[in-house]
């Protein structure tokens, strides 16, 4: 596949893909998933564009990341805990190792309600 753009298809990119999405085996077709990112991978990292929004170069600059993060104080229910924690502390690791933060956690406290 030459064209990885996400489009407009909210299947993503692989869906464009269609002698790889769709096949057969044993008799029977199947569909292969295309939609990689779990739904709370693209709110996992928002915190890091809040804090450096007109930033078009970088998630954030160094200047950012040493005056605005780690984040004080996450306040979630029970899903927040769960999941989105759970990924924002993930993505968040892999940004870490990556060096776009110079942070290994992006949250200092929880605070669960609910």
């Amino acid at each position: 596949m030459d064209d990885f753009s996400p489009g407009d298809d909210p299947a993503g990119c692989l869906a464009r893909a269609a002698d790889w999405r769709y096949f057969t085996s044993g008799g029977k077709w199947y569909a292969r998933e295309t939609n990689t990112m779990p739904q709370w991978a693209g709110s996992c990292w928002y915190y890091l564009r809040y804090a450096d929004n007109l930033n078009a170069g970088e998630a954030i600059s160094k200047k950012a990341d040493a005056d605005w993060l780690p984040v004080d104080l996450y306040v979630g229910g029970a899903e927040h805990a769960v999941l989105h924690l759970l990924y924002a502390r993930f993505w968040h690791q892999v940004l870490y190792d990556l060096g776009h933060t110079s942070h290994p956690e992006p949250f200092q406290k929880l605070v669960h309600q609910g």
